[in-house]
């Protein structure tokens, strides 16, 4: 398990993900919107009444500042 993760850990540039570049929470979620890091480097605004979703290339994760892949 040790090496698993120091292995993972090499591979991210030994940065840990927070939740928000993990995409385990979005980084907004006021009821109709919801902004979101997908795909290791896109920031999505997505409105849940479906009309209409916006992408945007990021190179670093607003919350924690790490550098995210292509």
């Amino acid at each position: 398990m040790a090496s698993t993760l120091k292995k993972f850990f090499a591979y991210l540039g030994g940065q840990n993900i927070c939740n928000y570049c993990g995409r385990k929470y979005p980084l907004i979620d006021a009821g109709s919107l919801e902004l979101r890091i997908v795909y290791h480097n896109q920031l999505t605004a997505h409105l849940n009444d479906g009309s209409a979703d916006a992408v945007k290339q990021i190179r670093y994760c607003p919350i924690c500042g790490r550098k995210l892949g292509d």
